[in-house]
């Protein structure tokens, strides 16, 4: 009797194994968020409907300086209002000032280092001693506790519930997308989602008079960025100062499907069609 239940446990034991190893196998995950997803068990790689950036669970600011883009979370009603007066027009407290987290990519990644929300001050002005850029917190060049770059641009708000809803992925933005502003300082600026098949796309934008009369030139950022807040390839002008009265033309020679965010603001009054090269002539 002893004999036979030892061969049992033996048996089940081995019928245990394989259902025990089955557990243990990885389940299939997306690889990094900026890359195509891929599903492990395919013999080959395939897009899924979760591929792209995760929805930050609170509104996340995309910065940029000197065309190096980094993100912080706006947990605090003060920072999210700063932000959305930012991007309105309605403010002069550019800076981001916070405390840095070093070792800790959190919201950041691929930075190693993020900076701790719930210090996030939108100044004026500034120490100087808190400037710098993101690669120099990244290569040790930097070792301030708090981080306050004067050059510092907000470029948009992830996941602003105020936001309009973004377009399901995968979704394609209808062409031609047209905007206007710049009739007053809180219409100067337009941040949109934009989600296209590939290929050329320009920018056309008529500019009208300028905000303050004291001024002759326009003062305009203007740019076609990933979701993680890196430039598109395309024009290197599209910082440049635009001329009131004037017509200007950008155009993204060759861009991938996907995702992205096209960031328009104009010290003068526009308008703007953004759509595939050649749909129309300016």
């Amino acid at each position: 009797m002893r004999h036979r239940l030892t061969l049992l446990l033996a048996g089940l034991t081995l019928l245990a194994l394989p259902v025990t190893a089955a557990a243990q196998e990885p389940s299939p995950s997306p690889m990094d968020w900026g890359a195509s997803c891929r599903v492990p068990s395919s013999p080959v790689p395939q897009a899924t409907a979760d591929c792209g950036p995760a929805a930050p669970t609170v509104p996340v600011a995309i910065i940029d300086v000197s065309g190096e883009a980094y993100r912080i979370e706006l947990t605090t009603p003060a920072a999210l209002d700063g932000a959305r007066a930012l991007l309105a027009g309605t403010s002069a407290a550019a800076i981001p000032n916070g405390v840095v987290v070093y070792d800790d990519p959190g919201v950041n990644a691929p930075w190693s280092w993020h900076i701790d929300p719930a210090t996030l001050e939108w100044a004026e002005m500034t120490t100087e001693v808190c400037d710098g850029r993101p690669t120099q917190l990244q290569d040790g060049v930097f070792t301030y506790e708090r981080f306050c770059p004067w050059s510092a641009q907000l470029m948009a708000i992830d996941g602003d519930p105020d936001a309009p809803a973004p377009l399901p992925v995968g979704e394609l933005t209808p062409l031609p997308l047209s905007a206007s502003g710049g009739t007053s300082a809180e219409d100067r600026t337009f941040a949109q989602r934009v989600t296209l098949e590939g290929g050329a796309y320009v920018l056309r934008i008529d500019t009208g008079d300028n905000l303050d009369i004291t001024v002759s030139t326009c003062p305009a950022d203007i740019r076609l960025l990933f979701l993680d807040g890196t430039p598109a390839p395309g024009p290197s002008d599209a910082g440049a100062t635009v001329q009131p009265s004037d017509q200007v033309e950008l155009a993204w020679p060759e861009l991938h499907a996907g995702s992205y965010l096209l960031y328009l603001s104009l010290d003068c009054a526009w308008s703007a069609t953004f759509e595939p090269a050649g749909s129309s002539a300016s």
